[in-house]
């Protein structure tokens, strides 16, 4: 019984292998070498801006469609 239980624990862990071994030899910068570089400040306070209660970007608030009464009004560049 404990070698079915082994053996399908080594087979399941197989997929998973070729990801860490890629995440462990990842060049660039930490802690962003996988995912790609972080947005900057300026981005963040944007997206920050016209997120909803729970935490998602609405870009159709940003262009001014379907925007609670609430919400300010975006700042022309």
């Amino acid at each position: 019984m404990k070698r079915k239980w082994l053996a399908g624990l080594l087979l399941g862990a197989l997929p998973a292998m070729p990801l860490l071994a890629g995440g462990c030899a990842a060049e660039g910068e930490a802690p962003f070498a996988l995912t790609g570089r972080p947005v900057s400040q300026e981005q963040a306070r944007e997206q920050a801006r016209w997120t909803d209660d729970k935490g998602h970007y609405r870009a159709d608030w940003k262009s001014g469609i379907n925007r609670p009464p609430g919400y300010p009004k975006p700042v022309a560049p």
